[in-house]
C-alpha cells in the first residue's frame, strides 16, 4: 500500500532563472521582511554565485504566526478512511503510539498532508509540525548553547541545496517529498518558467527537464517527417514526388522545384530541404508533414493546390497585392481576382467534383484552368 507505482511518482526539476536584464532588474535584491513576510526590494548589487557552489534553502518563516510556511497543513482527501488502524500500523511499520491517533484519523473525510506524510514516512505523529520549538524565533538554530532554548523541530533544520543546473527531485522518498513541499512554497522559486520573474525568483519549477523534453520532442518530430519521406519515396510515383517538390516552399515563399527536372533531382532537392540545419529546419519539416497529411487525407485538394501553383509558375495566374489574379478571366469579375487562397482552392475543388470531360456545354472553371496551364507545357495528368 505504501509503494508508489511508476505512474504515480512525481518528478520535478528546479532550474535556475536567467539573471540578465537589459533594464538592470537582475541587480535588484529582494528580501523577505515585515510582519506579513512579503518580498521587499533592497538596494545593492546581486553577487553572482561561484560555479559549483550550491544555494541553500529552508522552509520560509512567517513572523506573523511565528510558524514555518510549509504547505503541509493543507487538507487533502483522507486515503486511510475506513481502514483498520492495526492494518495501517502493520503496513507502514508504525509504532503502537499511532493506534489511538489512527482510530480518529480513519473516521475523517479529510486530513492534513502533514499527517499523510508522517504515516508514509514512519515518523512520530506531529513530527512534521510547522511550529517553532519553544517559541523561539531562532527557528533554524542547530547549535543550542543554552538550556532555555528548546532544540529545533525537524522542519526547522530541513534544507535543500540547489546547483546552477536542472535539479531533479522525486517524491519516492521521505526527503524527496519534503523537498518538493519546500520547493513549491518558497518565494524565491517560481511555479513555472512562465511565472519566473528574474527580479524576484532565482529558480523555477518544471514537471520535466524542459530542455531535454523539448529536444526529444523535436527529434521525435524530425524522425516522423523522415519516416514519411521514406514512405513517399518508396510508394510515390515520379509525378507525385514532383508535385511535392513544386508545393514545398522556402522561407521566402519560393517553390523548391520549378520547370522540368528529372526524378533524381526532385528527390535530392526534397532531401536537402528536409535536412536543412539552419533556423528554417522546423518550418521546412512542418510544411512537408502538413502537405503529406493533406496528400493522404484529401488527394483532390492536394492536386488542386498543385494546379494553382503551376498556374502561377506558367504565368496563367499571378499574385499581386494579395490577390490571386487569373489573367484570362479579366472579363469575369467573380473569377478574375481572388483574395482568399483557401476559398479559391475550395471553389476549384468543387468545380473538379462537377467536372465532366465529355460535357463542354457547361462552363467549368477547373477545366478552364487545367487546359490553360496544360497549354503552357506544365506537367499535368488527368
Amino acid at each position: 500500500m505504501n509503494m508508489k507505482s511508476s505512474k504515480d511518482v512525481t518528478i520535478i526539476f528546479v532550474n535556475p532563472v536567467p539573471r540578465i536584464s537589459a533594464q538592470g532588474r537582475h541587480k535588484q535584491v529582494f528580501t523577505m521582511i515585515g510582519k506579513t513576510g512579503e518580498l521587499v526590494p533592497t538596494t545593492g548589487m546581486q553577487k553572482n554565485k561561484e560555479f559549483g557552489v550550491p544555494s541553500e534553502y529552508s522552509f520560509p518563516y512567517n513572523p506573523t504566526t511565528n510558524r514555518l510556511h510549509t504547505g503541509l497543513d493543507k487538507m487533502i482527501i483522507n486515503p486511510f478512511k475506513g481502514l483498520d488502524p492495526s492494518y495501517i500500523v502493520e503496513e507502514y511499520g508504525l509504532s503502537q503510539e499511532w493506534l489511538s491517533k489512527l482510530e480518529t484519523i480513519v473516521k475523517q473525510d479529510n486530513i492534513k498532508l502533514q499527517t499523510k506524510y508522517e504515516i508514509y514516512d514512519n515518523v512520530p505523529y506531529n513530527h512534521y509540525t510547522n511550529e517553532i520549538a519553544g517559541g523561539s524565533t531562532i527557528f533554524n538554530t542547530t547549535n543550542i548553547k543554552t538550556a532555555n532554548i528548546a532544540p529545533p523541530n525537524f522542519l526547522q533544520t530541513f534544507k535543500i541545496l540547489l546547483y546552477d543546473k536542472p535539479n531533479r527531485f522525486t517524491d519516492e522518498t521521505p526527503r524527496g517529498r519534503l523537498a518538493i513541499a519546500l520547493i513549491k512554497i518558497h518565494p524565491k522559486i517560481a511555479n513555472s518558467k512562465n511565472e519566473a520573474n528574474a527580479s524576484v525568483h532565482e529558480w523555477y519549477i518544471s514537471e520535466e527537464n524542459e530542455a531535454q523534453a523539448e529536444k526529444l520532442k523535436k527529434q521525435d518530430f524530425i524522425d516522423d517527417v523522415k519516416y514519411a519521406w521514406v514512405e513517399l519515396k518508396r510508394n510515390g510515383s515520379p509525378f507525385i514526388l514532383y508535385k511535392f517538390g513544386s508545393l514545398l516552399t522556402t522561407h521566402d515563399n519560393r517553390p523548391i522545384i520549378k520547370g522540368t527536372v528529372n526524378n533524381d533531382t526532385v528527390k535530392n532537392f526534397i532531401s536537402d530541404y528536409l535536412n536543412d540545419t539552419t533556423s528554417h529546419q522546423i518550418d521546412n519539416l512542418s510544411k512537408f508533414i502538413d502537405l503529406y497529411t493533406l496528400y493522404q487525407e484529401d488527394t483532390d485538394r492536394f492536386n488542386i493546390r498543385y494546379l494553382i501553383q503551376q498556374a502561377i509558375n506558367t504565368n496563367v495566374m499571378k499574385i499581386s497585392d494579395g490577390y490571386y489574379v487569373w489573367h484570362s478571366k479579366s472579363g469575369t469579375p467573380n473569377m478574375y481576382k481572388h483574395t482568399d487562397y483557401n476559398k479559391l482552392v475550395s471553389l476549384l475543388q468543387q468545380e473538379f467534383k462537377n467536372y465532366n470531360p465529355d460535357d463542354r456545354t457547361i462552363t467549368n472553371w477547373y477545366r478552364d484552368l487545367f487546359e490553360e496551364v496544360q497549354s503552357k507545357g506544365a506537367w499535368l495528368e488527368q
